[in-house]
């Protein structure tokens, strides 16, 4: 362990050295704006299941097609095919200049996307940061809307953590997010048209090792105009659990699970997916719904059809 956290320090000095000569350095980013006329709304989280209306609203809404964001990436080549790379990505809003977002502990941070430095070659990639999580890529391989927002498989997995009631919006959900902070991926090199991802999310809990961990293994097939996925996630009590522990569900709890098959078909112009969830969570994580004794779903499952031209 400790040769890898050595080598990965080397892959940070060596990425500064980029930055230093300017070499390899790029900067990215979209920039998305409209604007927003709705007849009601909500006056709670949107990922909370609300009756109350707040009323119509007009307004200027960063964010369409995706929300805005500005990044930087560097690569140094380390020979014999390996490369140390940096990545930096935050959001930024176009309706009045504020920057980041929100992260994974609920707090706010200007790179709320990606902050992570890795290293590529023959043998893998090894990524340690802030990421994208591989289960988000894998969902995205086989979804015929690329996971992005209405109608996609994005949609069917925020759906799912929402009917727990046992997730606010914020912080790590129960079934997973898109991004993880403290986490440490490997991917395989490609064999058989196959790519394999193992994810760890460290839970940076004093005592604890299990705490707030997350593990996940994807993998992807690709050949031809076939695409397949598959997706296993366990998290140790992440969630929205306060309150929990007196029905069993505590902070290591090793309890909730996510499994995911999906398929991508192309043919011609016309794009056809499928995906099928299925999530498990402890009783002891439901949080009832405000003003009602009735919690939310232990167990769900769910299918995402996807079809374009």
């Amino acid at each position: 362990m400790n040769k890898k956290l050595n080598l990965l320090a080397a892959a940070a000095l060596s990425c500064v050295g980029v930055a230093q000569a300017q070499n390899s350095i790029s900067f990215y980013g979209a920039l998305d704006a409209g604007v927003l006329k709705m007849s009601s709304t909500t006056a709670s989280p949107v990922y909370t299941p609300s009756t109350t209306d707040a009323g119509s609203s007009s307004s200027i809404k960063d964010g369409g097609i995706g929300g805005s964001n500005l990044g930087i990436k560097g690569e140094r080549d380390m020979g014999n095919g390996n490369k140390a790379y940096v990545q930096l990505q935050g959001n930024i809003k176009l309706n009045d200049g504020a920057t980041g977002g929100a992260n994974s502990a609920g707090t706010t941070t200007n790179f709320n996307q990606m902050a992570l430095i890795g290293l590529s070659g023959k043998a893998g990639d090894v990524k340690l940061g802030r990421q994208v999580a591989p289960m988000y890529f894998a969902m995205a391989s086989t979804d015929a809307r690329g996971a992005r927002y209405f109608g996609s498989t994005l949609t069917t997995l925020v759906g799912m953590n929402s009917i727990t009631r046992a997730w606010n919006g914020t912080g790590n959900a129960l079934f997973g997010t898109v991004y993880n902070d403290n986490s440490l991926t490997y991917t395989t090199p490609k064999f058989a048209d196959t790519t394999v991802s193992v994810q760890h999310a460290f839970g940076n809990v004093n005592g604890s090792n299990s705490a707030g961990s997350q593990n996940s293994v994807t993998a992807m097939y690709n050949k031809d105009n076939l695409r397949l996925s598959a997706i296993y996630y366990t998290g140790n009590g992440n969630g929205n659990a306060t309150g929990t522990a007196a029905n069993g569900f505590t902070t290591t709890a090793n309890t909730n699970r996510l499994t995911s098959l999906g398929a991508l078909y192309t043919m011609g112009s016309l794009t056809m997916s499928f995906a099928t969830f299925d999530g498990k969570i402890p009783s002891g994580a439901q949080v009832p719904a405000t003003g009602s004794a009735v919690a939310g779903t232990t167990h769900s499952t769910a299918n995402a059809y996807g079809l374009a031209y």
